[in-house]
């Protein structure tokens, strides 16, 4: 609110006033001077000594409005200097004769007394600097160019009362001849600033186009935007692909606690105080961020908070679609006008186009990324292949040539075992039956390794046919048993009877006997191993059961193994899984099941493979 000043005095202008002879002479050489300079900086020298041959002054200064109306910028000064009022310092308006002279659009006249110049100093801050500096006399005119103040020129002396009604009418006069020659000024100013604006857009259009991605030009940009607008911190956020979102991706400048991260932001909390930035450009003032609510605008109240006073917002928009928005933020009130968000929403149009270019560059980049995995995956399946087929030569030829020694083997044992002539005595007999056990054992080995094989290739054939369950489970204990015997260990079937079963008959009669195998390994002497088999709702649960103390230190982990199929190695470097439990995976799994382990409180463990019955048998195999 504008300062209602005493003993402020108004130009008669009813009052006719002759001007001498030199007076008139010297007012013509001045209006001569500032109409035909191109630039009243120029000739401001020159005109203030002309004004001091009419009137006596200390010092005399020429202020222009800023955009805003409310604010001075001290433009020309000659004479004495004055704390806090040097060339290009902005003044506020209120509770100066340049605020009251532009307001009333009249010459003032305005003298301190020497008893009231500390309470006029307090009463009048616009005047406070000049009054600490010693001044007591002043004398203020607007200047008018086409109708319009476009400034104030004002004289101040340091004697009381130092200005007459004379010295008034004289000073009006000039101030007729110096405003158009400071509308000038003012043109020249606004056409710098349109063509600094202009250069900068140019420079900025260049730079962003120039780069695949806005980040690696950022701070450049930042630095160019700061020729034009302040910039104290900016934020560009980048809407997400489905378009509900955006995320906060390029900022600089002064820190925001909790707000320095890749925030998301709704869209739908994109219009604070009703505004929506999507469409359009606008500025937050001062007064709007000091009322911000945090409960609405969490983010605006933790910049105010952070010393951030004014805001200019901006939609990015390409192709007619929201792609992103700009920000930027001043500590300083009213740090932004309408051009300036004029230039604002220009700059926001060359980051719209950049950022559309930043996120096809990306999308490029993530495709050529994806090729390349593709392009490797497919280079890796085809090395994978060529080692499984080696694999597969290599144990075709391995079978072959380990099967025909032991055909040969287990052939002449028959041949011996037969003992014709009698002449191999009962203990020779019985160690004819151990070596054909161990080729029989060594035979099953074979099977299994080209068991694995196919396994690992996820060839594993099964053939179909039905048989009696309890019967299977027979007769895997009946082969097992020479082994347990050795062991001191034997093993027991419990199984309903009459559980039909369409399956691998003999897959799954080797499966059985893996795990009667691993349950004699890992079970102490003198214990009898369960082998159970039972219907439960539409599948039939094989199981083998041992009991313990064994080696838990060994076989929970190769249990484990059973259950999730990856690879491991334990603290004592065991690799796994063992093939034996592979292979009893790989059976379940071709026959629609699966396998699972429990411990049993006594240290032992229960394995089981579960299979589909008769019924619900997968269709097609």
């Amino acid at each position: 609110m504008a300062t209602q000043f005493d003993n402020l005095q108004i130009a008669d202008k009813t009052e006719e006033q002759a001007f001498s002879a030199r007076e008139l002479s010297v007012l013509i050489d001045i209006a001569t001077v500032v109409s035909a300079a191109s630039s009243i900086g120029a000739v401001y020298s020159s005109l203030a000594a002309l004004v001091a041959d009419l009137i006596e002054w200390d010092a005399i200064i020429v202020t222009t409005p800023e955009d805003d109306g409310r604010t001075f910028t001290v433009s020309l000064r000659e004479g004495e200097d004055v704390p806090g009022r040097a060339i290009g310092t902005k003044i506020d308006a209120d509770g100066t004769l340049h605020g009251e002279a532009t307001k009333r659009r009249e010459t003032l006249y305005f003298t301190a007394d020497d008893g009231l110049t500390a309470e006029l100093a307090l009463r009048f801050p616009g005047l406070r600097h000049s009054l600490l500096a010693g001044f007591r006399s002043f004398l203020a005119s607007p200047l008018f160019s086409q109708g319009e103040v476009v400034g104030v020129i004002c004289v101040q002396s340091f004697e009381p009362h130092a200005f007459g009604n004379h010295d008034r009418m004289l000073f009006e006069r000039i101030a007729v001849f110096v405003g158009p020659a400071v509308g000038r000024i003012d043109a020249y100013r606004a056409l710098r600033r349109e063509d600094l604006r202009n250069k900068s857009l140019l420079k900025i259009g260049r730079l962003l186009l120039g780069a695949h991605d806005i980040g690696d030009v950022f701070e450049q940009f930042v630095e160019e935007l700061r020729t034009v607008v302040e910039v104290d911190r900016i934020v560009i956020a980048v809407a997400q692909p489905d378009g509900a979102a955006l995320i906060d991706r390029y900022r600089h400048g002064i820190s925001v606690p909790n707000w320095d991260e890749n925030i998301v932001i709704p869209m739908d909390a994109l219009e604070p105080n009703g505004v929506d930035v999507t469409s359009h450009g606008y500025i937050l003032p001062h007064d709007v961020m000091r009322d911000i609510d945090p409960a609405t605008s969490p983010g605006l109240y933790a910049n105010y908070q952070a010393g951030l006073r004014t805001v200019m917002f901006a939609g990015l928009r390409s192709e007619g679609r929201l792609v992103g928005t700009v920000n930027v933020k001043s500590v300083n009130e009213d740090a932004y006008g309408a051009a300036d968000l004029e230039y604002f929403e220009q700059v926001a149009d060359h980051i719209a186009a950049s950022i559309e270019r930043t996120l096809t560059h990306e999308s490029e980049i993530e495709m050529n990324r994806g090729q390349e995995d593709r392009i490797r995956f497919q280079q890796e399946e085809r090395r994978a292949v060529d080692v499984i087929r080696a694999k597969q030569r290599l144990l075709a030829s391995a079978s072959e040539e380990l099967r025909t020694p032991l055909s040969g083997i287990m052939g002449f044992v028959d041949l011996l075992a037969r003992n014709r002539h009698r002449n191999l005595d009962e203990k020779q007999v019985r160690y004819l039956s151990i070596i054909r056990r161990s080729a029989e054992e060594l035979s099953g080995k074979v099977d299994s390794l080209i068991d694995h094989a196919e396994i690992n290739e996820s060839q594993l054939q099964i053939s179909l046919e039905s048989f009696e369950m309890a019967t299977m489970l027979r007769e895997a204990v009946t082969d097992a048993v020479p082994k347990l015997t050795e062991q001191g260990q034997s093993a027991h079937v419990e199984s309903d009877e009459g559980i039909e079963i369409i399956g691998d008959r003999r897959q799954l009669i080797t499966a059985i006997e893996h795990l009667i195998d691993c349950a004699s390994r890992h079970a102490p002497p003198d214990t009898t191993i369960r082998v159970l088999g039972q219907r439960v709702g539409s599948r039939v649960e094989l199981s083998v059961i041992c009991h313990g103390p064994g080696d838990p230190d060994e076989f929970v982990p190769e249990a484990i193994d059973l259950l999730d199929g990856e690879d491991k190695v334990d603290n004592v470097g065991r690799t796994g899984p063992d093939p034996d439990f592979t292979y009893v995976r790989a059976v379940a799994v071709a026959h629609g099941g699966d396998t699972t382990y429990d411990s049993t409180p006594d240290g032992g463990a229960t394995f089981t493979i579960r299979i589909p019955a008769r019924a619900d048998f997968p269709a097609g195999l």
